[in-house]
């Protein structure tokens, strides 16, 4: 068999098997789940949302991410939830438009643009928000979905890509579809009003991050990988001698 690390989840890893016409390994991808936590510095105190309800998406700010869908649902959020907050952490092209949209939206106040920072002080950002999204329209193995996993948060994302492989129910989130802003925003209302059931969502996450897709464990699952096909060749090598 072949080994499939995490970054090949989801469609592509489905389809591997058929088009080299051997069985496949899947060794998650794994995420830094002691940098990654709940407890820690935040940065939430001196962005000045301490009274805010707060969801945080971490991405890059191009058009297959989709950032935009997300402005557009936290100004159906906002109708609702007037101390709702979106918290973007990243840059890119487009910066601007999504700024604009947020501007048409008459949101502005409703949302702050963290920029590009070293991913060493990412996990602050995490411990900041109460929720977390991800609006992509294709997102093959979105690494931010386990780093909120790991930082304890309810996820929120769209159906895309590897998502599913991380959030196979919906005890620690909600998977909506793409492009659907309504649902998107019900999705995050639910985790900003329920604060209960978003704590026992991010709990759930946190375990699971922990558990299933640290580094250790990816590590161990590779070496397993490795050792089943070391303990394969030396049968066929027997069996042929």
């Amino acid at each position: 068999g072949a080994r499939v690390g995490g970054g090949l989840l989801g469609e592509a890893a489905d389809q591997l098997p058929r088009k080299i016409g051997r069985s496949i390994h899947r060794v998650p991808k794994g995420v830094d789940a002691d940098t990654f936590r709940p407890d820690g510095p935040s940065e939430r105190a001196a962005l000045g949302l301490e009274n805010r309800r707060v969801v945080v998406t971490v991405a890059r700010l191009v058009p297959i991410k989709n950032v935009q869908l997300l402005v557009e649902a936290m100004a159906l959020v906002r109708r609702r939830v007037r101390d709702a907050h979106l918290l973007i952490v990243g840059d890119g092209p487009e910066r601007e438009r999504v700024r604009a949209r947020a501007a048409s939206l008459d949101i502005s106040d409703t949302v702050t643009f963290v920029g590009s920072i070293p991913q060493r002080e990412t996990p602050r950002y995490y411990r900041a928000a109460d929720a977390f999204a991800l609006s992509s329209d294709f997102d093959n193995s979105p690494n931010a979905v386990l780093e909120a996993m790991a930082s304890g948060l309810p996820v929120v994302a769209t159906d895309v890509g590897g998502v599913r492989e991380f959030m196979p129910d919906d005890a620690g989130g909600a998977i909506v579809p793409h492009r659907d802003a309504a649902a998107l925003a019900n999705a995050i209302e639910r985790y900003l009003t329920q604060p209960a059931e978003a704590r026992a969502a991010g709990a759930l996450n946190r375990h699971r991050a922990a558990a299933e897709y640290s580094w250790r464990s990816s590590a161990e699952r590779l070496l397993d990988v490795y050792r089943h096909a070391i303990d394969g060749r030396g049968r066929a090598e027997r069996a042929s001698a």
